[in-house]
């Protein structure tokens, strides 16, 4: 069993407030062997107890390596495609036009951190060119 599957074993065992001898009760397993599939020490396991362990938890690795994927695929999308960036953008625009000195002093502010950052990235180049 892989270390990463025995982590995640672990981490929702803990969600569900569950001590490592209360759960392998509940699993008909002893506490030991639930600790080494924990900690990846077991790397067999038998489907029965998968299961169980499936039911128990509400998971799978399948939705787990599906959700992990999505996360990474999320993380790869362009800017542009961010719901987080949406949303700010969204509420930049508003602030701007309740509050225009707010929005201003924000948006400024915003500038002058991404030309900062752009600056780091790219200290070779002289100033004027790092802005254009």
């Amino acid at each position: 069993m892989s270390t990463w599957y025995g982590q995640q074993l672990r981490e929702l065992r803990e969600l569900k407030g569950m001590e490592v001898t209360e759960f392998a009760k509940e699993l008909g397993v002893s506490p030991g062997y639930l600790r080494n599939l924990e900690t990846g020490r077991t790397q067999t396991i038998q489907l029965e107890i998968l299961s169980r362990l499936e039911k128990e938890l509400y998971w799978s690795v399948d939705e787990e390596l599906a959700k992990e994927e999505e996360a990474e695929e999320e993380a790869a999308r362009e800017p542009e495609d961010s719901p987080r960036l949406e949303r700010a953008l969204r509420e930049l625009r508003e602030l701007t036009a309740a509050d225009p000195p707010a929005g201003e002093y924000l948006l400024g502010m915003l500038e002058q951190g991404l030309r900062l950052v752009r600056d780091r990235r790219q200290p070779d180049m002289p100033p004027a060119a790092a802005s254009e």
